[in-house]
């Protein structure tokens, strides 16, 4: 799937054992998904998990001042 990283995230937490790939335990797993959903999970911690899954950047972003 392409996308945005929240409609990748999304998709990724779809699947059962979406997080096992990255290392991290199931708890703190569950928290990261629960602060997603709220719209509180720190980029990093999305890109860090889509990349444990596979993922890739295939388009930098670009800004702005």
């Amino acid at each position: 799937m392409e996308g945005t990283i929240d409609a990748c995230f999304a998709e990724l937490i779809k699947n059962e054992g979406w997080y096992k790939a990255s290392g991290i335990d199931r708890k703190l797993a569950s928290q990261h998904k629960r602060h997603f959903l709220a719209r509180k999970l720190k980029y990093e911690i999305k890109k860090m998990y889509l990349q444990s899954a596979g993922g890739q950047i295939v388009q930098e972003e670009k800004w702005s001042v």
